[in-house]
């Protein structure tokens, strides 16, 4: 779901800026961060177990953060072509990592805190 949502995404905002680059036209058009388009394009294509989208993810299934970032962004990017849809003209915050659930694990230390912090 999260490379489909990409792909119309990249389609959609190389047509309506002219640029070739999908990551920068969406970056432009729909305001979000390469980082951002970059992680989701990569947990989706090389992980997922069951639900993977090529044979190289099927022996790797997804952690219980990357499967709730996934899904945070999916969400982000429907309402912001949904934002863009309703104001093509409008300015637009962009959408980066620190928006998004963290994918690192915390582990919890010895001495009451949290690795990963």
């Amino acid at each position: 779901m999260a490379y489909f949502c990409l792909t119309v995404m990249w389609g959609s905002a190389k047509a309506a800026t002219g640029d070739t680059n999908a990551v920068r036209a969406t970056q432009e058009h729909y305001r979000i961060s390469p980082n951002v388009q970059g992680r989701a394009s990569n947990l989706s294509t090389n992980k997922g177990g069951g639900e993977a989208r090529k044979c190289t993810g099927l022996e790797q299934e997804f952690t219980s953060e990357e499967r709730k970032f996934l899904l945070a962004a999916v969400q982000a990017f429907t309402r912001r072509v949904a934002e863009r849809a309703a104001n093509p003209a409008g300015e637009l915050s962009l959408i980066t990592m620190s928006d998004l659930p963290d994918l690192e694990t915390k582990v919890a230390n010895t001495d009451g805190g949290t690795v990963g912090e």
